[in-house]
């Protein structure tokens, strides 16, 4: 019998012994293929549970898109061009009438749509969102309403998804609420959409919820301000966020202030106010849906001048009545009218409307008496609802720049003080008696000390807002939210807080103003944005004083309420104006100030009024600073290649640019005498300054004048063009040699890029409009220069080009043409 010998022993084993063996590799091998089937179907159902979960947050995002079109849909401004008036519509605006197959919704200044039809890519998925709009009834029967449908398609593992939204928009004002039951309340809760933080220091993000990692900002650098007729708006978004998921947008609040001038309109239908409430252990808005007989008022146009569209709910609604809640709980008894029996509070206008400063008179409630009024809105299920007053707990100031940076112990520190003045704000209002945070304690020192003379600082005021959460009729506050929110341990993802830049909107003194000053410019129209926020125009900016030694305080001053976040009640700031109750301004400190009036005496009391300051120092000796400003003057140009040198050792530096404008310092000795000089690597660039090309002269102690301009090889003069053909594809543009002209996209505008050189900064030139369609009676123009009024009609008596002049800077209204059929 043959025997077989292991490799692995010396002992010999039967024929029966190597089939043993044999038997369990076999056993092995099956259990192998057993185990391998499993892991695949195993395999199979984990790349299922993970497609169809892509899928699912697909449908989700898909969902968020499509709600955000409708939401922008319904903000239009106003009905049809005969209601806009002389605005018109498009360019900017957009009207009920313009909705339409993948038309229509809140428009740039150039016309083009903020959330147009087409694709959308949010984490490398592709979404394409359209909508078709179906008037009911149809033409010719008056429109009630478009039935609006928009959809949006993507394509991810599992083929095409596809969602489908549908809601009806009518033609009347956007702001009032829809009829229904005596009231409804909404969740502040939202779908799940892309946020990405701002950061520091123009918002600042503030942990509301530790464990989950919660966090709570204002969505925009500073409030967006908008000036329309004698009204004033200011809008911001508050967001809350997943600290460690920033992708994730919890819950948004989209707010708007407005201050108007109204007119009593007589008893008829109106709305009382909406208002937080404590819901099924969430935060969320009681808004009224049933009118109330009260007080009422409406929006006249002054001097031929409409106002902002909201003051007409705001000046209609904002009166009160017994049996509703009042806009302000905090107002005295002594401000109602006593022949209401104390239902509506009083109302003020200027005693004499063409001296402001002689102060303001309680107006009587007849129809035709004008009023100041300011109201708070708040976007709720796309409707602006008009909610109580703002009310302002505390105000911080502090420098711009190098204060709250990332990861610093000062922004550390105000984030947490932040929170506390929140928290002991609500322990307050639910009746416990509580202390509030120190600044001078809890914060990093904001005071700037040794500053060089000549020298130049922003400074940001930031202010604390707490709203009160009530019962479900409004009548008083929540007792059951409070012993929640503000029990031993607060809860401020509960809490209905807002921290917001008041930079622009507060006002600015300097108590000595030999050590240094402090800007406190007229409100203007900003978008803030990251271009131009503090371009245009000043408030805060510190300018230290030539000289030697010496402190003063700089004070930021805020109206409480609604006033404060539009910087008074209209856009006028009146030169001169103070407040007409000056006797009380001593109480909050040593500064005198000329603020924004209010719309009455309370918003001017000295129990209310809030204010901060912090300390700057004059350097005693040594060397001193020459600042300026350098500001970008063309839309071609660049701030990115500037840079800054100076004759006899003086040592400069530049900021890196910040929105349309940067700032530069050169350190110079004590009564410095010499030049600097700014120059540019931009290819056909150039710096101008007051006196001359690129260069400041300076002579200490002064005066003298380093702001400049920093300008690009071209200006664009941009305009407008009425009648039929405008948009016609067929549509040329023309300005001779050197020039670049063209249309902004889908828009009657037209522009050119014209040439300037420091050595010619004027344009002068012929704008030609031509068409090249064959037939027909061609296409007349006409060019008109700023300040005159365009042709009413295209007629046959029009040219076809205009001479204009302009540069070195951009002309944003140069000229305006006209094209027929």
């Amino acid at each position: 019998m043959t025997q077989f010998k292991s490799p692995h022993s010396g002992r010999q084993r039967s024929p029966g012994t190597l089939s043993q063996v044999g038997t369990g590799l076999i056993e092995v091998l099956i259990l192998v293929a057993v185990l391998s089937i499993g892991m695949l179907a195993m395999a199979k159902i984990h790349t299922v549970l993970l497609r169809d979960g892509g899928t699912s947050a697909n449908r989700a995002v898909a969902t968020s898109l499509a709600q955000e079109k409708l939401d922008d849909l319904r903000a239009y401004k106003w009905v049809n061009t005969t209601a806009a008036g002389s605005e018109g519509c498009g360019n900017g605006v957009f009207c009920f009438t313009e909705i339409g197959t993948n038309l229509g919704g809140v428009e740039a200044a150039g016309g083009t749509l903020v959330f147009p039809a087409g694709n959308v890519t949010l984490d490398n998925v592709v979404f394409n969102r359209t909508w078709a709009s179906v008037d009911v009834p149809a033409a010719p029967a008056a429109v009630q309403f478009k039935l609006v449908t928009v959809t949006v398609t993507w394509t991810d593992q599992n083929g095409t998804g596809t969602i489908s939204l549908q809601s009806s928009i009518a033609p009347n004002d956007v702001t009032i609420a829809s009829a229904g039951s005596s009231g409804a309340v909404s969740s502040l809760r939202k779908p799940q959409v892309r946020y990405t933080p701002i950061g520091v220091p123009d918002v600042v993000p503030i942990t509301i919820d530790g464990g989950q990692g919660l966090k709570k900002e204002t969505s925009k650098p500073l409030p967006d301000v908008s000036s329309k007729g004698f009204s004033v708006a200011t809008q911001f978004d508050a967001v809350s966020y997943s600290g460690s998921d920033t992708t994730a947008r919890q819950q948004v609040e989209s707010y708007t202030t407005v201050g108007c001038v109204c007119e009593f309109a007589g008893s008829g239908a109106g709305m009382s106010p909406a208002y937080y409430t404590y819901v099924d252990g969430s935060l969320k808005v009681n808004y009224p849906t049933e009118p109330v007989t009260k007080t009422t008022g409406t929006a006249p146009s002054i001097n031929g001048d409409t106002q902002d569209p909201l003051c007409t709910t705001c000046c209609r609604d904002h009166h009160d009545s017994p049996s509703t809640p009042k806009y302000d709980p905090d107002r005295p008894a002594a401000d109602y009218y006593t022949d209401t029996a104390g239902g509506n509070h009083k109302h003020y206008y200027f005693t004499n409307a063409s001296n402001p400063a002689l102060g303001l008179s309680v107006v009587q409630e007849i129809a035709g008496n004008r009023y100041l009024e300011a109201c708070r809105f708040l976007r709720v299920d796309g409707v602006y609802r008009l909610m109580r007053d703002w009310r302002l707990v505390d105000l911080v100031v502090m420098p711009k720049d190098g204060y709250l940076v990332d990861s610093s112990t000062a922004l550390a520190k105000y984030q947490t003080y932040v929170g506390d003045v929140a928290a002991a704000q609500a322990k307050t209002d639910g009746g416990t008696a509580t202390s509030f945070p120190d600044k001078a304690t809890a914060l990093e020192s904001r005071d700037l000390s040794n500053r060089s003379e000549n020298s130049l600082v922003q400074l940001a005021a930031r202010g604390i807002y707490v709203d009160r959460v009530y019962t479900s009729n409004g009548s008083g506050i929540d007792t059951t939210f409070y012993s929640v929110a503000a029990g031993s341990t607060p809860q401020l993802s509960l809490i209905p807080f807002t921290e917001i830049n008041v930079t622009l909107l507060a006002s600015w003194a300097a108590a000595t103003t030999t050590v240094a000053t402090v800007t406190n410019e007229e409100i203007k129209d900003i978008s803030a944005s990251a271009t131009d926020y503090y371009g245009t125009y000043s408030r805060g900016r510190v300018a230290v004083a030539s000289g030697s030694g010496g402190n003063t305080d700089i004070r930021a001053y805020m109206l409480p309420g609604n006033t404060g976040l539009v910087g008074g009640t209209t856009r006028i700031n009146y030169v001169g104006a103070v407040d007409y109750n000056a006797s009380t301004l001593a109480a909050s400190g040593t500064i005198t100030y000329a603020g924004p009036i209010g719309r009455d005496p309370y918003d001017h009391s000295s129990t209310r009024r809030v204010s901060n300051a912090l300390n700057v120092g004059r350097a005693a000796s040594g060397n001193t600073a020459v600042s300026g400003v350098i500001a970008l003057g063309n839309s071609s140009g660049s701030l990115a290649s500037l840079a800054v040198t100076g004759t006899g050792g003086a040592g400069c530096t530049i900021d890196p640019p910040t929105g349309n404008q940067t700032t530069f310092s050169c350190s110079v000795p004590i009564g410095y005498s010499g030049t600097i000089t700014v120059s540019t690597s931009q290819s056909g660039g150039f710096v101008r300054g007051s006196t001359g090309v690129n260069t400041c002269v300076v002579a200490l102690p002064g005066p003298y004048n380093c702001d400049m301009s920093a300008y690009g090889p071209t200006a664009r003069i941009s305009g407008t063009c009425t009648g039929t053909r405008c948009r016609n594809a067929a549509l040329t543009i023309s300005a001779g040699t050197g020039t670049t002209c063209a249309r902004e996209t889908a828009a009657s505008n037209p522009y050119c890029d014209v040439p300037v050189t420091p050595a010619a900064p004027l344009w002068s030139g012929t704008i030609t409009l031509g068409s090249t369609n064959t037939g027909g009676s061609g296409v007349r123009a006409t060019g008109i220069l700023p300040g005159s009024t365009p042709a009413a009609t295209c007629g046959t008596s029009e040219t076809s080009s205009a001479a204009v002049t302009a540069g070195p800077a951009d002309a944003p209204s140069g000229f305006t043409m006209c094209a027929s059929n």
